[in-house]
């Protein structure tokens, strides 16, 4: 098929699927959650294993209710299983659509006996905006929360919501939590009643421990849109929204996200210079190291380190034929590898993504159409 043609009517199918996908009806997505369910189970049962749950890229992509690995798709299917503590093996986007990946653990750190791995929500910055010293005019050592009486008015109220850039604000009654209300639950009551007060607008609230795991609370936070925190001393510390959820599995997920496009570009490349005859079989094969491994067939066999060592040599890179300075580039590879262990780890610390997007736009500078 010529290749305008071809790239025709890949469009044409991509816009049916689009279609479909739209028009799933509710009674097989419900079906969809409970294989879902189904399917986690398994795969974690097995992921650890000699014999990992394999399944078919189609299959995969049905959990997901999708039939293309579209990049947004892909993105949630590694973000949702790495929250799990999953991966795909090979990557999801490096195989061919039919055929098959197996669920395998993402690597972790171990962690000490009796300490879960995990995210409390109380290391969240929403989840503490309230503690002492939070505030830089805060110097008595004791949380100021902003909370309201039964008895304030719906002024009161807005304003210090508009003061603080926060949507909601707890109702108390000395220590206790009597609810909440926020600009939705105001514009509700005000629209049943053009008279109401702030009683009137008080809704239930829900509240979590700072030690809670914050993959334990989602349920909570998505149902009601907000949660509020309380520390180990029973004070209020804070408020975490969905909003709060993004922000942080955007900044949790984006590195991995990264690193899988980076690895699938250089696979890419590699397995393209080994089919035009650039690189040689054997040349693939002499850069895997470490003993017990079975010999490389193609670029996904490789590691980041091993990526390097292939194209660090002075004579593979001249067969590249980039214009490029190759012990700057393979400077670059290594800072790549020194964050993709910090990842696979769970490097408490923030990770500074910043040499993974310039790496990256090097790749993408080089070869646009990958």
């Amino acid at each position: 098929m010529p290749k305008d043609t071809a790239e025709g009517a890949h469009e044409m199918a991509r816009d049916e699927e689009q279609a479909v996908d739209q028009a799933e009806p509710a009674e097989e997505l419900a079906e969809a959650d409970s294989s879902y369910d189904d399917f986690l189970v398994e795969a974690k049962k097995r992921a650890s294993s000699p014999n990992p749950l394999e399944i078919p890229i189609s299959d995969l992509l049905a959990f997901w209710n999708a039939k293309r690995r579209r990049h947004r798709i892909v993105a949630r299917i590694v973000a949702d299983l790495a929250a799990e503590g999953l991966q795909t093996t090979p990557d999801l986007d490096a195989q061919n659509s039919w055929e098959s990946v197996q669920i395998t653990r993402l690597p972790q750190a171990d962690a000490p006996p009796g300490e879960p791995v995990g995210i409390k929500i109380g290391s969240l910055e929403a989840a503490k905006i309230w503690a002492a010293g939070a505030d830089p005019d805060n110097t008595s050592g004791t949380p100021k929360i902003p909370s309201l009486s039964r008895d304030a008015s719906l002024a009161t109220a807005g304003s210090m919501m508009l003061a603080s850039h926060l949507d909601q604000r707890p109702v108390t009654a000395g220590r206790a939590l009597e609810g909440a209300v926020s600009w939705r639950s105001i514009a509700r009551a005000q629209f049943a009643n053009p008279h109401a007060t702030l009683r009137d607008a008080i809704v239930p609230a829900k509240e979590v421990q700072a030690e809670d795991d914050l993959l334990s609370v989602i349920p909570q936070i998505v149902e009601s849109g907000f949660v509020f925190v309380r520390d180990r001393k029973n004070m209020l510390t804070g408020v975490v929204t969905t909003a709060d959820l993004s922000r942080t599995f955007d900044t949790l997920t984006r590195p991995f996200l990264l690193i899988a496009e980076i690895e699938r570009r250089l696979r890419k490349i590699i397995d393209r210079k080994i089919a035009d005859g650039s690189f040689t079989q054997e040349e693939l094969r002499a850069a895997v190291q470490g003993e017990g491994r079975d010999p490389a067939e193609n670029a996904a066999d490789l590691t980041i380190s091993e990526y390097q060592t292939l194209l660090g040599s002075t004579e593979m890179w001249e067969r590249l034929g980039w214009q490029a300075d190759r012990k700057i580039f393979v400077k670059a590879l290594d800072e790549v590898r020194q964050i993709r262990n910090d990842i696979m780890h769970f490097d408490p610390d923030p990770l500074d993504t910043s040499p993974l997007v310039g790496f990256l736009d090097w790749l993408r500078l080089q070869h646009p159409n990958d």
